[in-house]
C-alpha cells in the first residue's frame, strides 16, 4: 500500500512540476543584421506625416552589427549617385534592456536612443527617436532588418 501512495505522490508532483508554464525564449539581437526597409515618421504640431522606404539590392548590403559585448558597427551603402557607395560607417557600443526592449547606440561622435520591437530569430524592428527641442518636431526612423548570421 505504501508504494501505492509513493506512486500516486510522485505522479501528482510530477504532474504540477510538468504544467508549470514555460517561460517565452528571449530572442538575442546579437548578430549580423541588414535593413529592408524604413518608415520615417515626423510629428510637427500635432500632425503626423510617414513615409515609407523599401531598400534596394545595394542599400540592403549595409549591415548592422550587435556583439555579445556590447560592441559593433554600422556600415551603410547607399546608390544616390548611381554607383553603390558607403554613405556611413562607424564601430558602436550600445546597451539594451531585453526586458523593455530600449537601446541606447554611441557611435565615434554621437548616440541614438529607441527600442527593439518584433524581436524574432530571424527579424526586428529598430526604432530610433529623435526629439528637436528647439522647433518642438519628433522624428522617428524605424528600421526592419533581417538576421544574416
Amino acid at each position: 500500500m505504501k508504494k501505492f501512495i509513493i506512486f500516486f505522490a510522485s505522479l501528482f508532483l510530477l504532474t504540477i512540476v510538468s504544467c508549470k508554464e514555460d517561460e517565452p525564449v528571449k530572442q538575442k539581437i546579437v548578430g549580423t543584421w541588414k535593413p529592408v526597409k524604413m518608415v520615417e515618421t515626423n510629428v510637427t504640431n500635432n500632425t503626423s506625416v510617414s513615409d515609407t522606404y523599401i531598400y534596394s539590392t545595394c542599400q540592403q548590403e549595409s549591415r548592422w552589427v550587435f556583439k555579445e559585448d556590447n560592441s559593433g558597427s554600422v556600415w551603410m551603402r547607399d546608390d544616390t549617385y548611381v554607383v553603390c557607395h558607403t554613405k556611413f560607417e562607424s564601430n558602436l557600443t550600445y546597451q539594451y534592456n531585453d526586458k523593455t526592449g530600449e537601446i541606447v547606440i554611441k557611435y565615434l561622435s554621437n548616440q541614438d536612443k529607441g527600442k527593439i520591437s518584433d524581436l524574432t530569430e530571424n527579424g526586428m524592428n529598430l526604432k530610433i527617436e529623435y526629439l528637436d527641442t528647439d522647433t518642438g518636431v519628433y522624428n522617428s526612423k524605424t528600421y526592419t532588418l533581417v538576421r544574416v548570421k
